[in-house]
């Protein structure tokens, strides 16, 4: 267990703000973080994962923990369907926390438990459900809380919860939207074939996917996504809160295992792509998570949830409503070693141009992806930033026609949802607006991607990236009766 009083968070979040914590906490095992939980902390409590996510307003006063649980472990699908364990095979990877195998984590989080239906912890409630209003209010009056971001303020409960690790995921789905050509290109805005392409209408950047608004559509198959594999081309794939993602995706498509791919280059670490459900290119974590293990904070009992109990959405969980009471331990991953590419994004075809499309493996999608990203995005290690720092609002059709009717040549790309909502582009409405390459202090609209806040000059304070953010949700508000909602925790 690595403990560091006034602790330096630069390193600790990726948009670069230099801040401190009064006590770091990074532990290794579920015996140290019960350990840690049961101690007089200073208050409040943040649990991070990559820092992906976050916007630091000043010195943290409280405590910050971090997983360091690592491991990868590979097994074969039981032919009955039934819950997956997790027993690792002789490839697994070491865990240097492990005090047995690579599967057991050096605690008993591997060990299998009750059904999840079985355990009322486990049951999903209300409140567990994604809250429409914040992707967007159906109404779309001017809403005081959308101000600088007010209601995006996070509070103790908020700051206690390991699901704040939800930080690094939330690039995820800036890289994936901040990837359309339409919303990226502002050229896309006069090309007919953002709007006549059907890869656009599928685009989870440019669209943000259907599958954002209902959470058992990932769950239940989608048009884009091959049929369920059967049992004896699945492989369960098994990673600690504290992997780095981007490495457990690489290992899986190492070993032609196909679910992870098109998430590649994604920031933060396995904990946080569970709660947040990250995202890009028309895939989800939630369409191959099987199972989340946690630690109830509130019993200090470990729980398990089946990917169908975790009520997915739009980088939306059941963890993100339950703030502060689950500690996500390890994730359990569905995948397969039968031929099963999505690449329904537009960008992805392109950048396959040329290759015999049945002959892909994981790892040439893999690199496809993250040749994308590196042509539409900040590398976070030359240029702070949260990745996407707004959803995309879902509005009702009335309202998506008067946006259209507005617009000079009447183009706007989005995605029609099935319930009759319209998913517009964050990004195209800023860019609109006219906020591309706007600088306010330190903090500017990426010049590339208008959905992505950076620090330009390396030393914004978190006044910078506030003002700039509020001008950018009145702008919007003015212009399309719309309100933004951030994505990224203001802490």
């Amino acid at each position: 267990m690595i403990r560091i009083p006034s602790y330096d968070l630069s390193s600790r979040n990726t948009f670069g703000m230099k801040v401190k914590c009064a006590l770091y906490i990074e532990y290794s095992s579920l015996d140290e973080l019960r350990a840690v939980l049961a101690e007089d902390l200073p208050q409040p409590v943040l649990h991070i994962g990559g820092g992906s996510n976050l916007l630091f307003r000043g010195d943290f006063p409280g405590t910050v923990l971090h997983s360091a649980i690592g491991g990868i472990s590979f097994a074969e699908a039981p032919t009955s369907q039934a819950a997956p364990t997790s027993q690792a095979d002789t490839t697994s990877q070491p865990d240097p926390t492990s005090q047995a195998d690579s599967s057991n984590q050096a605690d008993s989080s591997n060990q299998a438990a009750p059904p999840c239906q079985a355990d009322p912890t486990c049951q999903t409630d209300s409140s567990c459900q994604a809250d429409s209003t914040s992707q967007a209010d159906p109404t779309f009056q001017p809403d005081s809380t959308c101000q600088a971001d007010s209601s995006n303020q996070t509070d103790s409960l908020c700051q206690a919860d390991s699901l704040c690790q939800a930080d690094s995921l939330c690039q995820a789905d800036s890289l994936c939207q901040a990837d359309s050509t339409c919303q990226a290109d502002p050229t896309s805005q006069a090309d007919p074939t953002c709007q006549a392409d059907s890869t656009c209408q599928t685009d989870s950047l440019c669209q943000a996917d259907s599958t954002s608004q209902a959470a058992p559509s990932h769950r239940q198959g989608r048009p884009d996504r091959p049929s369920p594999s059967p049992a004896d081309d699945t492989v369960i794939v098994t990673a600690g809160a504290g992997v780095v993602f981007d490495d457990l995706v690489a290992e899986t498509c190492r070993r032609g295992l196909w679910g992870l791919e098109n998430l590649s280059l994604i920031p933060g670490e396995v904990g946080a792509s569970a709660v947040q459900n990250i995202g890009a290119y028309s895939v989800e974590a939630g369409d191959v998570i099987d199972r989340v293990f946690c630690l109830d904070a509130a019993t200090s009992e470990e729980v398990v949830f089946a990917a169908a109990d975790c009520a997915y959405g739009y980088r939306d969980s059941r963890f993100k409503h339950e703030k502060g009471r689950y500690i996500v331990l390890k994730v359990t991953f569905r995948l397969t070693r039968r031929y099963a590419p999505v690449l329904g994004y537009g960008n992805i075809k392109a950048a396959l141009e040329g290759r015999d499309l049945a002959a892909l493996t994981p790892s040439d999608v893999r690199e496809a992806i993250i040749r994308i990203r590196r042509e539409k995005l900040p590398d976070p290690a030359e240029t702070g930033s949260a990745g996407s720092f707004f959803k995309n609002p879902v509005i009702p059709r009335e309202h998506f026609e008067r946006i259209v009717a507005s617009v000079p040549d009447g183009k706007v790309p989005h995605f029609d949802l099935p319930d009759g909502m319209v998913k517009v582009p964050a990004a195209w409405m800023i860019d609109t607006c006219g906020f591309r390459g706007a600088v306010k202090g330190g903090a500017k609209v990426y010049d590339k991607q208008p959905l992505v806040i950076v620090n330009a000059t390396g030393s914004a304070s978190p006044d910078d990236v506030i003002a700039l953010e509020s001008d950018i949700i009145a702008a919007v508000r003015s212009r399309f009766a719309v309100d933004l909602h951030p994505e990224v925790e203001h802490v």
